[in-house]
């Protein structure tokens, strides 16, 4: 169930980005969006052990990813989510992420949790499996609506990366840019639980909120999905 429940907050905070790009950059990404909802339907009927189906969990995620980033390929000049190519959306996404999956794993801690048991990816040695877990809900509301903007608001410019004997990182103007659009993300105001909180306070209860559900303190666990970007 927990496994289910990450899939379809990553995925769903990922279809209503795209809604709310359809609206400010004036395209059409509807097929990507109805291929999305449609595959993610397929959800509910995904039931058993989850070393049985993390496989068809696995294959609903990467198939709304790939609507995902080819949506963005509209609006965006970059080969697709690759992490390791040196493309500057790539490689600032990958900061953002680290920068992220610190918050996450500091939250995990702070809750109680270990951060290396996890429900959807798999526990093994010296990989912080939950922190992979609890990721995916936020990769989108504070990551990707902090880089992407960069982007289409034609925000990136040649002395934002530098070439290394790798291929391409991020040079001190272009990792500024990430780390204050990031952060500015975290102290973004939304509602949550009826009341008005930072993202990175939600972050915080969301880890609480799961250890409560893992102690029986809680009867559910309900992903954290952003409608209002």
């Amino acid at each position: 169930m927990l496994a289910k429940q990450f899939v379809f907050g990553k995925c769903q905070n990922q279809i209503n980005y795209l809604k709310y790009l359809e609206k400010v950059t004036n395209q059409n990404f509807s097929q990507n969006i109805d291929k999305s909802e449609a595959i993610l339907e397929s959800l509910k009927f995904i039931k058993g052990n989850i070393e049985d189906e993390r496989g068809q969990l696995f294959g609903i995620e990467g198939y709304v990813a790939d609507q995902y980033f080819s949506a963005l390929s509209k609006i965006i000049s970059f080969p697709g989510r690759q992490p390791k190519s040196g493309d500057p959306f790539n490689v600032m996404l990958n900061y953002g992420y680290g920068i992220l999956y610190s918050e996450i794993e500091r939250a995990c801690w702070m809750a109680g949790l270990d951060p290396y048991t996890g429900f959807y990816h798999t526990e093994r040695y010296g990989k912080p499996a939950l922190v992979l877990d609890l990721i995916e809900e936020f990769r989108v509301p504070i990551v990707d609506s902090a880089i992407v903007p960069l982007f289409y608001q034609r925000g990136i410019e040649d002395s934002d990366l530098e070439s290394v004997d790798a291929g391409k990182q991020l040079s001190k103007a272009g990792k500024s840019k990430v780390i204050n659009n990031v952060f500015q993300r975290f102290h973004q105001e939304i509602i949550f639980e009826k009341r008005k909180r930072q993202l990175v306070q939600v972050i915080d209860l969301r880890a609480k909120n799961l250890a409560s559900f893992l102690v029986g303190r809680r009867e559910n666990y309900y992903p954290f999905i952003l409608s209002d970007f």
